[in-house]
């Protein structure tokens, strides 16, 4: 083989090594690209997760807050109901009372 030969040959070798050198470094771009499409996707999902948190955190509190809103109400009317509920037993024993005072009526006369 000549000099020639031999430095044709490398010359092949050198730009076969060129074209794929070029084709790894379109892939190590194209994957730089993915990776950079997956980061900011990542970041708008985790942001999303993120909002959609601290809406139902938001909401749980509202919630919360009317539950005790409501139980409140409750043993508001239940101390209510519990007062009437007193005034009207006071109120029966009363007329009870004054029954016993007058003795039985007609109706309950042996006949």
């Amino acid at each position: 083989m000549t000099e020639a030969e031999r430095l044709r040959r490398i010359d092949e070798s050198l730009a076969k090594l060129e074209r794929s050198t070029a084709g790894i470094e379109r892939e190590v771009e194209l994957t730089r690209e993915f990776m950079n499409d997956q980061r900011t996707y990542n970041d708008q999902v985790v942001a999303r997760m993120e909002r959609s948190a601290r809406d139902g955190m938001r909401e749980l509190s509202r919630m919360n807050d009317d539950l005790e809103r409501q139980g409140r109400e409750l043993e508001r009317q239940g101390a209510r109901w519990e007062t009437e509920s007193r005034m009207g037993r006071a109120a029966l024993l009363r007329v009870l009372d004054r029954l016993d005072e007058t003795g039985p009526g007609p109706a309950a006369a042996p006949g």
